[in-house]
This record gives C-alpha cells, structure tokens and sequence, in this order.
C-alpha cells in the first residue's frame, strides 16, 4: 500500500460541497475501501478502485483510450465491494500526502477552469498529472502504461524520449544524468543523477551556483557519494527510456514539458526542468543540497522564476 503516513487530515473531514455529486461519490467511495481494509490511511490505491467500481464513463473511455484492459484492472485490484462489516465509532482514516496533493491539484485545476465544483473529470486529470503515487507505479510495473506519459507527448510509445523535442544542452543534461546513474549503480535514473546533469551540463543551474558563491563540484561529489548504493545493482542498462527513470523524475520531466505549451517551435529547456524539479521539491536530493552544501533552494527557486542568476 502507498502512502503508509498520512497528513493528519481526516478524511471525513473533506467537505462535500466542494465536489459535484458523482465525484464525491468517487471520494466517499475510496474512504470506504480504506476503511472496509482496515487501512488507517486513504490512499491512490483506494481512489483508483473507486473511480473503477464508480467512476463514470468519462474515466473508462479514459483508461481505455489509453490502452488499459479495465477487466485486468479491476482483478488486479480486487475491486472490493464495502463489506459492511465497519465499526461506526471508528474514527476515519486520514488521507495520504500523495492524495492531498491530487486534491490540491484538483482545487487549482478547479479555479483555472472557473467549475463552481471539483467535477469527475477534473478528480481524474489530477490524479494523472500528480502521477498516482504508488499506484501509478504499480500500473506502470504491472501494464507497462505510465499515467504521466499518457498526458505527454515527451516519450515515444516504446517509452524512449522523444530527442526531436529537445534543445541541445538538455540532450546533454539528460545523456550525463543517465551515465551518472549508470556508473552510481542506481536500478533506475533518480532525482540525484538528473541534479547531477543539470549541474554538469546546465548552464543556467552552473550560473545560478556561482551566483550563491555554492562549489558545484562539492555538491555533485555528495550527490554521488551519498545515493551510491552499498551494493551496486550492477550491469545496468540505463537508458532515456520512461522505465528506466524513477516516477519522480519522470513527473519533474512531464511537468517540465507541460510549460513549453506556449512555445514554438515547442523544445524542453534547461529553465523548465530546473524549474520544476525546484518547484516539485527535489525530494531526498534537496536535503542533500540544503543540509550539506547549504544551498538555498528558495533563492534558487525565485531566480528561476524572475529569469536573473543571482
């Protein structure tokens, strides 16, 4: 299951108002499914099985569309029906961080689209574009379909990258990324080995680092030597394919692409993926970057937003 902690949020906390009513029945749906497992945390497995057992034709023609057997789908995750063995004087359980962030997602997507509530459809464009937590690992391990790259046109169907939508210097960034993990040993292309390249190739992140007086060279040696795993999951085969990139970077990637929209020709720059790999947080690489080389990552953030490098 994902999302083993919660938020301290309750789950029947959330306010109904906020959705219209086929999407709160999704939302109470998955609380159920949380609670009939005896699951303390409502998480992207149990939205998923709602929008399966409830969702309407909008997500079916979705999953479809995007190559899912839904009969497969729905043995895979049990579909459970409430089992209607509850204890009504159970607290419910509390929503999972990847789930609040769908939510979060949801409410903006919401207010851009001016909806007077959070609509099915826009529940489910959430859920692809947060990427499904560990749910959407599991699809993408099981059915080989990444939720993320069914929004993109960045990888090719075989999951390769599509170097045409490329500028040069992140052909670059991305090739040094994958040889840094390749000779780390990492099973797959991690946040660390995308900062790496940024910082090896990227003439933005280089600038931004001379800007705070930080030593890039110092920060990629923590890089490497902090994520070297003990034992090495040697040979690999590390490639600019989706499955061979954690879901984190794959969504840095998606969200990356998403703001080139307006662009034309429309190409992946450096300012994009430093941008959102800011944005998304970085994960376990910005402690490293903050706690060790004593980076300022909201600085860092806020120069990339107004275009200066110092």
């Amino acid at each position: 299951m994902d999302d083993v902690s919660g938020n301290g949020k309750r789950a029947g906390s959330m306010n109904s108002h906020e959705f219209e009513q086929n999407c709160w029945d999704v939302i109470r749906e998955s609380i159920n499914f949380a609670i009939d497992s005896g699951d303390e945390v409502v998480g992207t497995p149990h939205l998923f099985a709602a929008f399966l057992a409830h969702g309407g034709r909008f997500v079916n023609d979705s999953l479809a569309e995007a190559g899912f057997d839904l009969e497969a789908l729905r043995i895979f995750f049990g579909n459970r029906s409430p089992s209607g063995n509850r204890t009504e004087d159970r607290l419910p359980p509390v929503t999972s961080r990847n789930l609040e962030e769908i939510l979060s997602i949801a409410r903006k997507m919401r207010e851009i689209s001016k909806e007077f509530a959070i609509t099915e459809r826009i529940l489910w464009e959430a859920f692809r574009r947060q990427g499904g937590g560990k749910t959407g690992d599991w699809l993408f391990e099981a059915f080989g379909i990444d939720l993320l790259t069914s929004l993109i046109e960045l990888f090719l169907p075989n999951g390769d990258i599509n170097a045409d939508l490329l500028e040069e210097e992140v052909g670059k960034i991305l090739g040094c990324s994958a040889r840094h993990a390749k000779e780390a040993g990492n099973g797959r292309l991690m946040t660390p080995d995308l900062f790496y390249g940024l910082l090896e190739h990227g003439e933005l992140a280089g600038s931004l680092f001379a800007g705070q007086n930080c030593d890039a060279s110092l920060a990629m040696d923590y890089l490497t030597q902090i994520f070297r795993p003990r034992t090495p999951n040697y040979p690999i085969d590390i490639r600019l394919n989706s499955r061979c990139m954690t879901r984190r970077v794959r969504k840095i990637l998606a969200d990356a692409w998403e703001r080139s929209a307006l662009d034309s020709p429309r190409k992946l720059n450096e300012r994009y993926i430093l941008s959102s790999f800011l944005d998304d947080g970085g994960g376990s690489t910005a402690i490293v970057l903050k706690y060790y080389c004593r980076i300022d990552l909201d600085m860092l953030r806020a120069c990339v937003r107004d275009g200066s490098d110092n």
